[in-house]
């Protein structure tokens, strides 16, 4: 299982997409923290989980059963917050 953190920007969701031209949605996870950001992911059967880098159980259990983990920290150099 592949976790993808951030699913909701631009980036990750760009990278999101093309994983899921490869692999089954099942494979996948989309990890945010705001969960309810990524409806249209799990519209599309993928598992949704919530990350907050303030709490290291939410992290263990967000990156829980994943063989890898993708951490995007931004979209763009020099766009703060995005």
């Amino acid at each position: 299982m592949l976790v993808v953190t951030g699913a909701n920007r631009p980036l990750d969701r760009g990278v999101v997409e093309k994983v899921l031209c490869r692999a089954p949605a099942g494979w996948l996870v989309a990890s945010r923290r705001d969960p309810q950001q990524t409806a249209t992911l799990t519209e599309q059967s993928m598992q949704v989980r919530t990350d907050d880098v303030a709490t290291l159980a939410e992290w263990t259990t967000s990156f829980a059963g994943a063989e890898q983990v993708l951490v995007v920290s931004v979209n763009q150099l020099g766009e703060p917050g995005h």
